[in-house]
């Protein structure tokens, strides 16, 4: 008995005197085997191991769960894949150096060493599992590595919020070795995290749900977070920090900081924060607990998801607390939502490709929406069918063309109606007008004209006219019928080189005046009589009857020319769908306001409008409707009768600004603008005097002609000159102002000014506001007078490029900025392909000919 009672260090000399566990901290991590193991140093003296370097020792990885098949079972080829060993299991990377591990000797063997857990750091752990957010966040920081502090900015007003994602607290910055609990330890002030720059790049660093979030391992006690999260590559940059690490008799200098790694984060929610209403119900409203709120939702407690972001961004999201599904890229220039109320959002800053080898079917029980920036495309190799129960309607502001290399039908059980405004043209080998009845109708004259022969063939055929009736020819006149008759209310003058008037029966000849005259012989013969005393009066003739009711039909306006009924006009400023995704930011997802994106409010024909944060949008379904809406409010009431300009900004898309006028031959400012171009332009504009003034005082304090000024105007309000018109990324007015001017020039000028206030001003009152934008830009780029029309647009477009050499490259599809150079084609204007600040300069400049072409059709000339 005594025998079997001693220990390992009685028998073996360099035994340890106990398996463990022991405390250590890592020396090293670097397996050239490539196992896992860790050197470290244990944290207390073990028998007669006082001795520094005696106290390290090999500790391999020991996994939860690893497996591999049978050696013992396999072959031995090494070419086959069925003859080896496969393994899997569960790994992580080995902690850095400096980190405490828990290690276990098998059996106190020295060289049986395993690390089975880690010790935390007090107090760091702020960033596990998900680097979550803080209003405890430094005062300052920098945007990038290379901004120098001296340059440094501060926090909320470079990434415009305080809750931002952070690093730890430097304990440095407390009293070493303190392990005392410090209640206020959360508020300490931390660095802000690598990951907002990406955030804030990406639009979604002011979203506490799709961007910062609250899910670390500190937030709530005990926690309700579960996760991992990966340190992240070693940062090897410039500058980054170093350190001698290893054996107290081998350090080696190196890298030592990381650049933050990827999260996999699964949260039972913050239960402080209980949700106000039921997700698709309500907006995001959260009453706190800790502060006596009631009303919250047990079920939906804040932040409730189960999240996976790499470190750059790309980010899969299931947030339970607002009922979503959220997919994006790093940069937001494509993602996808899936929606409480069953919504599917998707957007893309360049293409969208699917492709089938079998069918792409699309099915909507209500409607099917396409709205292009640009051309819809459509092509089939066989058959393409248009079915509808209701009416189709086409519609172009232009012209339509429709070709066909066989026949062309156009068939209607009801009317068939043609209608030109200006003319209906027929061009054909021959032309066949074949129905019972046949009408051809027209406010003005009919001309008919033809290189071989004109033939009117019918049971009866009458020529009819209120005026005059005069049939012409070079040769001869042929009226032949077995009845003939020319009946006229005024006069009715047959003129030839030659007449023949020539019956099988009667030619009777009737009027108050009969005068028959020619140059040669007249003729009469007849095989029967001959009456010139009038005799009794005709029976009327049943085709006169007809042409007599038709007459009084057309003169009561029961019947008229026929007007087209135009596909619904979505009006300026507006889209043909009430959402249309942008890139990040976009305050039309769902969860922000679910009462005002409901089934019903986004359905086209609904007569309720979608609300955004600045209040409703107006909609206008057709023609009609957008003559009734205000001029002020992007319609055209005041526009004297003349048709809107159509769709602004753009359209879908993440394009800044495109104008939808006809492309221009050139750019010459002496560029002739024929009136159908003109009358596509609104020009009540050009009889506000206010705004007239307004224009030429700007112009003046700019050094710049008021003609460029208006064209600038022009363009970017794609030609409405509209002070309410707003684009479909939320751009408003004369120069399209966006919430980041809006906020720039608040702040600079002490009083509030939003897009929503810009909107329901006149065009003078927003031309304040355009002078205050300049003067900012021009102060704060140093810019002098006299402008050009380049410089004035682009500190429009891209402020600060407004100094940049005028050729130098901007944008370009190989180079810097390409979102930009993709959005903008209209920006390459005489460059080739890259966009420059001439290039920029040149895209407003073709609507100075339009401008100037309202303007003297109206008498307005600047003194």
């Amino acid at each position: 008995m005594a025998e079997s009672s001693r220990s390992r260090i009685d028998t073996y000399r360099d035994g340890l005197s106990s398996p463990g566990p022991y405390l250590a901290r890592v020396i090293n991590n670097i397996d050239p085997m490539r196992q896992g193991s860790l050197e470290v140093e244990l944290l207390r003296t073990i028998g007669n191991r006082e001795a520094s370097n005696q106290q390290l020792f090999t500790v391999k990885y020991l996994s939860p769960f690893y497996g591999t098949t049978d050696i013992m079972l396999n072959g031995a080829d090494p070419n086959d894949f069925n003859h080896t060993q496969k393994s899997y299991g569960f790994w992580f990377v080995p902690p850095d150096t400096g980190t405490l591990v828990m290690v276990i000797f098998v059996e106190s063997d020295p060289g049986q060493g395993y690390w089975i857990g880690c010790a935390q750091d007090i107090y760091t752990n702020h960033m596990v599992p998900g680097i979550a957010g803080s209003k405890a966040s430094s005062e300052q920081t920098r945007d990038s590595d290379e901004t120098t502090w001296k340059e440094v900015k501060k926090s909320k007003e470079l990434y415009g919020t305080d809750f931002l994602p952070v690093g730890e607290i430097n304990r440095n910055s407390i009293k070493q070795g303190s392990t005392t609990i410090n209640p206020e330890i959360d508020a300490m002030t931390k660095p802000v995290h690598p990951i907002a720059k990406v955030l804030s790049d990406q639009g979604t660093i002011g979203d506490t749900v799709r961007g910062v979030h609250t899910s670390s391992a500190r937030r709530d006690t005990p926690s309700n977070v579960y996760g991992i999260s990966t340190p992240g590559p070693i940062d090897k940059r410039t500058n980054a920090q170093k350190a001698s690490v290893g054996r107290a008799d081998n350090k080696v200098n190196k890298f030592i900081s990381r650049l933050g790694g990827h999260t996999m984060v699964m949260d039972d929610g913050n239960d402080r924060f209980l949700r106000k209403f039921k997700p698709g119900e309500g907006p995001p409203e959260y009453a706190d607990l800790e502060k006596g709120e009631t009303g919250g939702l047990v079920e939906f407690p804040q932040d409730e998801s189960f999240r996976i972001r790499t470190r750059t961004g790309h980010q899969i999201l299931m947030h339970n607390s607002e009922d979503i599904i959220y997919i994006t890229n790093a940069s937001g220039s494509a993602w996808i939502e899936l929606t409480s109320q069953g919504k599917i959002d998707i957007y893309s800053s360049d293409s969208v490709s699917i492709r089938t080898e079998a069918d792409f079917n699309f099915v909507a029980d209500r409607d099917i929406n396409l709205s292009a920036g640009r051309s819809i495309n459509l092509h089939s190799a066989s058959r393409t069918n248009i079915n509808a129960i209701d009416n189709v309607s086409i519609r172009s502001d232009s012209t339509i063309y429709v070709n066909a290399e066989s026949n062309l039908h156009l068939k209607s059980t009801g009317k068939l109606m043609v209608s030109g405004d200006n003319s209906v043209e027929i061009k054909t080998q021959a032309f066949k007008l074949g129905s019972s009845t046949t009408d051809i109708l027209t406010a003005g004259a009919i001309h008919m004209t033809a290189s071989g022969n004109i033939e009117l063939k019918g049971s009866s055929t009458l020529i009819s006219s209120e005026g005059s009736t005069e049939i012409l020819s070079g040769i001869s006149n042929k009226l032949t019928s077995s009845d003939l008759h020319i009946n006229a209310s005024g006069s009715a003058l047959i003129t030839s080189f030659r007449t023949h008037l020539s019956s099988s029966g009667s030619i009777i000849a009737k009027g108050t005046t009969i005068d028959l005259g020619s140059s040669g012989n007249i003729t009469i013969k007849s095989g029967a009589n001959i009456d010139l005393n009038g005799g009794n009066a005709a029976t009327p003739d049943p085709a006169d009857v007809a042409r007599q009711a038709n007459a009084a039909t057309v003169a009561s306006g029961a019947e008229s020319a026929p007007k087209l009924v135009l596909f619904p006009n979505p009006g300026v400023g507006q889209l043909i769908v009430k959402r249309a995704p942008t890139q990040e930011p976009w305050d039309h997802h769902e969860n922000q306001n679910p009462a005002g994106f409901t089934f019903d409010l986004t359905d086209r024909e609904s007569s309720q409008m979608p609300y955004t944060k600045d209040g409703p949008k107006i909609e206008i379904r057709s023609t009609e409707d957008n003559e009734k809406v205000p001029s002020e409010q992007g319609g055209n009431a005041g526009y004297d009768g003349q048709s809107s300009e159509g769709v602004a900004g753009g359209g879908i898309g993440n394009s800044r600004r495109q104008s939808k006028l006809p492309p221009d031959s050139s750019n010459s400012t002496t560029e002739k603008v024929n009136e159908a171009q003109l009358a596509k332009m609104p020009s009540e504009w050009t009889k506000d005097q206010d705004f007239l003034s307004a224009v030429q005082a700007l112009a003046g304090k700019m050094g710049s002609k008021p003609i460029e000024l208006l064209a600038l105007m022009s363009f970017e309000s794609a030609g409405t000159m509209s002070p309410s018109i707003t684009n479909s990324l939320g751009y408003t007015g004369l120069i399209q102002f966006g919430n980041s001017a809006c906020e720039t020039m608040s702040k600079y000028y002490k009083t509030s000014i939003t897009t929503a206030m810009l909107r329901q001003m006149s065009r003078a009152q927003q031309m304040e506001w355009v002078d205050k934008y300049f003067s900012y830009w021009m102060k704060n780029k140093n810019v002098k007078p006299p402008m050009t029309l380049a410089q004035m647009y682009i500190l429009v477009a891209l402020p600060k490029y407004v100094n940049a050499p005028a050729n130098e490259t901007l944008a370009g599809p190989n180079g810097p900025n390409i979102p930009i150079w993709r959005a903008n084609p209209g920006w390459r204007i005489g460059t080739g392909d890259v966009i420059t600040r001439e290039s920029i300069g040149n895209a407003p400049r073709k609507h100075i000919p339009r401008v100037q072409g309202l303007l003297d059709r109206n008498g307005v000339k600047f003194e």
